[in-house]
């Protein structure tokens, strides 16, 4: 699919995802710049989306499914400096990472 076809369906389907809470809140704090836990984000990943083929999408041009070794390289330049989402391939369910360096989990 075409990143900017990918941009448009999950910019679409993420109004309705529904928010996992995790002790009574929605959002997990993983940190900015060299403070990021890629502890907290490799194992929030990994259990959430754990073999599946993944779409990282952060733009229109730029968006894209990729084996989960493969992103792991893309998405750390990414990573808290800009808002982006990770999709499963049926695109079912996503963690959704703010520059803020915050994290939260969706389901449709």
């Amino acid at each position: 699919m075409e990143p900017r076809l990918i941009y448009s369906a999950t910019d679409f389907l993420k109004s309705k995802l529904l928010w996992k809470k995790t002790n009574n809140e929605e959002w997990i704090h993983f940190g900015t710049g060299n403070d990021i836990d890629y502890n907290i984000v490799n194992k929030s990943i990994s259990e959430y989306l754990s073999g599946e083929d993944i779409y990282l999408v952060y733009d229109r041009t730029n968006s894209g499914i990729f084996k989960e070794e493969q992103f792991q390289k893309l998405f750390k330049s990414i990573l808290g400096n800009k808002n982006f989402y990770l999709w499963n391939k049926e695109l079912t369910k996503a963690i959704e990472f703010n520059y803020v360096g915050i994290l939260r989990f969706g389901k449709l």
